[in-house]
């Protein structure tokens, strides 16, 4: 929308609606692997229109994309080329980032269509610079893809700390990272693994014999 007169705020022109069709090409080499096609778009202002790879793309691999623009009135057409690397690519979701003095919530987002394998790592830097890293393998993701990956604390002492969240993939490469504060009021035990006590086991064991015992008998009566 464009103003008649500066001096009229209220007086405005609107442009007159155009048409246009989108042709898109992805290639790899010289093969085209994937085309999609719209036509008779009307466009007032500017447009916005997102297109989605539907299958997985070659990590590490290039690939072309060719994008014409047909315009209706006036006919003209207009190409647009673009070569890009398929990469890994995940990005932290930092509205749903959750840190309290128990563990973290981490919310990651996969942004490509190279499935991202890898893990968050968090790195607890306390105020005497003692430091602590506490690591969970997050699930597989693709594009519009998301995982919230659980951390529990185990031994981290009272007091202020400096957080860094990472995401990296399995060569240990970072995607991304988020960086904020925590403080710890009280201290949090390291986990304990709880060992079967042998006199239980002794007592499972033996009723297993006493049940068998007792359906035998039942059968030869």
């Amino acid at each position: 929308m464009s103003l008649t007169s500066p001096a009229n705020l209220r007086s405005i022109q609107t442009p007159e609606p155009g048409v246009i069709d989108l042709d898109l090409k992805l290639l790899s080499g010289t093969e085209i692997v994937y085309s999609e096609k719209q036509k008779n778009i009307p466009i007032i202002s500017t447009y916005y229109n997102a297109s989605y790879w539907p299958f997985l793309l070659e990590k590490d691999k290039n690939y072309t994309t060719l994008l014409k623009v047909h315009s209706h009135s006036p006919d003209v057409t207009a190409a647009y080329i673009s070569n890009f690397r398929a990469e890994e690519e995940v990005e932290i979701i930092d509205r749903d980032i959750d840190i309290d003095e128990y563990g973290a919530s981490v919310t990651i987002v996969g942004k490509s269509q190279v499935p991202f394998d890898g893990f968050v790592r968090v790195v607890l830097t306390h105020k005497d610079g003692k430091v602590q890293v506490f690591e969970e393998t997050a699930d597989i993701l693709t594009s519009g893809k998301e995982d919230t990956v659980g951390i529990i604390w185990q031994g981290v002492q009272k007091g202020d700390y400096n957080v860094k969240i990472y995401v990296l993939n399995s060569k240990g490469e970072i995607l991304d990272s988020h960086e904020t504060v925590l403080r710890v009021f009280e201290p949090v035990a390291e986990a304990i693994p709880v060992e079967e006590s042998p006199a239980i086991g002794f007592l499972t064991v033996l009723g297993i014999f006493l049940c068998a015992g007792i359906f035998s008998g039942r059968k030869r009566k």
